[in-house]
């Protein structure tokens, strides 16, 4: 912990910040912003993603966590807060015991309905069908974990972040909105969405720090029927757009310590950016994705600020925990962070 530390570089001006309001109103214009800056470059993560293939692809795919775990002490290494970089402190064994774990559940998921098939073959149908419903089960524990473990391997000056223990009430909320999302052929999607953010959100740690979100429902489902709408009017054109008012209305209603977020993406900057990279990728036959990638995330990171003043000093270290199988749950699952 920086005990000393004073705003500097990205900071300016003094004074407390009131409580948030329920409606995020414009920041006054002497507010400090603590920027955010990606300063990778195409070049060197070109060179970590050939790395990465070939020695994965020597080892058969054993070398897979290494190669999971250099990425994301790349992308952390790279992200800039306030004039400070993040940190990423998971190991490739960690993630390599996780996966292992993740086999040890697959291998029974699959060998004892075959088991019992040999036995009976109807008894075999029903288990199966348990084990699926299992592992669909699984995934909000899988989400919620992965995400956990992440955290707890990331700092920034010397601090970890983190994420309470909650899961099993992340799974209730999980399950009961996706019953609700059925039965409302999806016109719930927005408010399941987020509950699901302002769920984790509150429960996201910066040392001794809790974050806070204060997005209303109500809001959130009016944006999400005006972009479902428009999207399905415009045959997904509009898709950019509906997804940058998502991110906006996040972001403003994030906050920490009394800083609030501030997101500066424009739909139209997303539909650049999504064309850009989809044109780029394919001519390039992929050669060129470190280069897009890196300008995306750029691009992307300059957008995003806290606006409000943070006092690090009276930031305090916790201890945090986190379970890498979790984490190879959610990659199996294809339901977790794609970092």
């Amino acid at each position: 912990m920086d005990q000393g530390y004073k705003p500097q570089g990205h900071w300016h001006g003094h004074g407390q910040v009131a409580a948030p309001a329920q409606d995020p109103q414009p920041a006054p214009a002497w507010w400090p912003a603590l920027t955010i800056q990606y300063c990778g470059t195409g070049g060197s993560l070109f060179v970590l993603v050939v790395k990465n293939l070939l020695l994965t692809l020597v080892t058969l795919g054993v070398y897979l966590p290494w190669a999971r775990t250099e990425r994301r002490k790349y992308l952390w290494q790279n992200l800039d807060i306030g004039g400070q970089r993040l940190r990423y402190h998971g190991t490739g064994m960690e993630l390599f015991v996780g996966y292992l774990k993740v086999l040890a559940a697959y291998a029974l998921f699959l060998g004892v309905p075959f088991a019992v098939r040999q036995i009976d073959q109807t008894a075999g149908l029903i288990v199966q069908g348990v084990a699926v419903l299992a592992v669909v089960l699984v995934v909000p524990f899988a989400i919620y974990g992965s995400r956990r473990y992440r955290l707890s391997r990331t700092s920034l000056r010397g601090i970890r972040f983190g994420q309470d223990p909650g899961a099993s009430a992340y799974f209730k909320k999980f399950v009961g909105g996706l019953l609700l999302t059925m039965v409302t052929l999806g016109f719930f999607t927005p408010v399941w969405e987020n509950r699901l953010y302002t769920y984790v959100t509150k429960r996201t740690r910066y040392g001794s720090v809790s974050f806070d979100y204060d997005g209303a429902d109500r809001e959130a489902f009016l944006i999400g029927v005006q972009g479902f709408l428009l999207t399905m009017i415009t045959f997904g054109i509009y898709g950019p757009w509906y997804m940058a008012n998502v991110a906006r209305f996040r972001a403003s209603h994030t906050i920490f310590k009394g800083a609030r977020g501030k997101l500066d993406v424009t739909g139209g900057e997303l539909f650049q950016l999504f064309i850009i990279a989809y044109i780029g990728v394919a001519a390039s036959f992929g050669i060129a994705f470190p280069w897009i990638s890196t300008f995306v995330m750029r691009t992307l990171a300059s957008k995003l600020t806290f606006v409000g003043v943070i006092d690090f000093a009276q930031i305090e270290r916790q201890a945090t925990q986190g379970d890498a199988a979790a984490d190879g749950f959610a990659d199996a699952l294809d339901v977790g962070i794609q970092i």
